[in-house]
């Protein structure tokens, strides 16, 4: 893969066309202009005589200069290391400890003193270190090359189908893979325009469509928690027809059914899932429109993508081979850690089906829990919980058990609280009629809130601290 020449054709292209529109800033900025500054960006690093290979951690809010660092990093063969505005002192001490990074950026640069020529960096070389966090809490980087992660942007922009006629509305924060990965490189290989909005929250989503109204939108990408909240509100009729004609891609976490369809009945339009882990260099499949009428479907994926099923102790794991797989890990002692692959395929952890070339997740592997001598899905469980339409979250947890094998239980939010006990018992009898007995939970737990990441996965070793 050209990178250089890939990224030249682009610019090329599409030279004065807009790239980002700041809706904050009221700014915007052409395709020219966005590598010009970036390159500026680039020059700067190269100034504080850092060489090439170097970590440099980021920690801004969103703006058009945190992708002026990204490209850069591209550009000149850095490291970037993307970190949470909102991770506190002692853990940002911690991700400092395992990536050693050469600069920390956490305020804009003033470019305009810097040159605006470099020598792009041609060859593969470690690009992005991207932080999760495992079911401990403790950080765990997984490092991508430059070719492997535009490799998959690029793919990733097909699947999706963007163009330059493609106008996404970009309000995921920017440390977020897919507010890199799906919302940003995807749309520059595509000569789409991104419209930069404020990062999403439980302050601003109110005025959530009001962004809609400001420019010709016709894309975003949310998470399932965003499409929750969005469904709750209320908005004007005359909007409705204007929100259907948008693709609307969900990115994360489960996205239970009973979401899509409320969005559906709400604003005209069905959600599009997309499936992907980082490990494996992001998002592979997106589903269409038909796909998102089955229940657990993720779509269809790129031919250079492998997928098949492996059936280990009655468990379907799904294996998938693709050329934008990570390097390594790096672990929390700042360790290197290759990925475990078998002929080159990667075991996600999920369990699924796979049928001429649709993905159908069934669970993650981790949710998936023997009770006496069957074997029960607790993603299954909490959508069945969904549909109660008394709850508005939920989330279920295993708990190894002498007898039974194991305890279900799940936590609920619930969507207003009358009679604690009584929304409970209700809760029991809708489930009995909907499940097998040996999948009723054996405690149903209310909670003000369920903790999750951005992404919506739930942080459970909370909820097992609190009550357990």
């Amino acid at each position: 893969m050209l990178i250089n020449q890939e990224i030249e054709n682009i610019i090329k292209r599409y030279k004065d066309k807009t790239f980002i529109k700041d809706l904050t800033n009221k700014k915007e900025i052409s395709f020219e202009k966005f590598y010009e500054r970036s390159v500026r960006v680039c020059n700067y690093f190269q100034s504080l005589k850092i060489k090439q290979g170097s970590r440099i951690l980021v920690q801004m809010e969103n703006s058009i200069e945190y992708f002026y660092v990204i490209f850069a990093c591209l550009l000149g063969g850095y490291v970037v290391c993307p970190i949470d505005t909102e991770i506190k002192d002692e853990k940002i001490k911690k991700l400092e400890k395992i990536i050693k990074p050469s600069l920390k950026i956490r305020k804009k640069i003033d470019v305009k003193f810097y040159k605006n020529n470099i020598n792009i960096v041609r060859r593969k070389v470690p690009y992005i270190i991207i932080f999760t966090s495992g079911t401990t809490g403790e950080p765990k980087g997984i490092q991508i090359s430059n070719f492997a992660y535009l490799g998959s942007a690029i793919s990733y922009s097909k699947l999706a189908g963007y163009d330059n006629e493609t106008n996404l509305l970009h309000f995921l924060p920017i440390y977020y893979n897919a507010g890199i990965l799906n919302t940003f490189y995807s749309c520059f290989f595509a000569g789409s325009q991104i419209t930069l909005a404020n990062k999403i929250s439980a302050i601003n989503i109110i005025n959530f469509w009001e962004n809609i109204l400001e420019d010709e939108i016709n894309s975003f990408h949310l998470t399932p928690e965003i499409a929750n909240a969005l469904s709750k509100l209320k908005i004007p009729s005359k909007l409705k027809q204007k929100i259907s004609k948008i693709k609307i891609i969900s990115t994360g976490s489960y996205l239970h059914q009973n979401i899509v369809d409320k969005f559906e009945k709400i604003y005209m339009v069905r959600i599009l899932s997309c499936y992907g882990l980082t490990e494996i260099g992001g998002p592979l499949t997106i589903q269409n429109w038909e796909n998102t009428f089955i229940e657990g479907s993720v779509g269809h994926h790129s031919n250079e993508v492998k997928i098949k099923i492996v059936n280990i102790k009655n468990d379907k794991h799904i294996h998938i081979k693709t050329p934008y797989i990570m390097d390594n890990y790096i672990n929390e002692k700042g360790k290197i850690d290759k990925p475990k692959l078998k002929n080159g395929f990667f075991d996600t952890g999920d369990i699924g089906e796979y049928k001429k070339g649709e993905l159908i997740i069934l669970g993650r592997r981790k949710d998936i829990v023997k009770k006496g001598a069957e074997i029960i899905s607790l993603a299954y469980i909490e959508n069945e919980i969904m549909k109660s339409k008394i709850v508005d979250d939920v989330i279920g947890i295993a708990k190894y058990d002498i007898d039974k094998g194991s305890k279900i239980y799940m936590f609920v939010k619930l969507k207003q609280i009358n009679n604690l006990d009584s929304d409970i018992n209700f809760i029991f009898k809708y489930l009995k009629k909907k499940l097998k007995k040996i999948e009723i939970p054996d405690k149903i737990i209310p909670v003000p809130v369920i903790p999750k990441t951005y992404n919506g996965k739930a942080k459970k070793e909370v909820l097992e601290k609190l009550y357990f």
